[in-house]
């Protein structure tokens, strides 16, 4: 009795992550690690690219903007590797994720 062959498991792509959209002067949260145990601390945005952000730290008590370069989101795979990679990670506030999720459902105010 001749074997059937048993077809290979179809191979699912992955996504590359992507992370949320924000902008130059906008404000995230910025924290060591995606399970820091710290309060995030906010953080001006300055550069947007393709994997990560550069963002100036507002510190209490200081007049100094710490800088923090290649800093990618809480949820990037890469920092699950890197959990506690040295430029740390930055989150969306909740208040722009609720406008996010708000423009996804009733769109962009802006557009005519």
């Amino acid at each position: 009795m001749p074997h059937a062959e048993i077809a290979p498991p179809p191979v699912i792509a992955s996504l590359p992550f992507v992370a949320p959209p924000v902008e130059i002067g906008q404000v995230v949260l910025w924290s060591y690690g995606p399970s820091a145990s710290e309060p995030p601390c906010p953080a001006i945005v300055r550069k947007v690219g393709a994997s990560s952000l550069n963002v100036s730290l507002v510190v209490e008590g200081t007049r100094d903007l710490p800088q923090k370069t290649g800093v990618r989101h809480a949820d990037d795979p890469f920092l699950k590797s890197m959990p506690m990679h040295d430029a740390g990670c930055w989150r969306l506030s909740p208040r722009d994720v609720a406008l996010n999720l708000l423009i996804e459902r009733y769109g962009d105010v802006g557009e005519d």
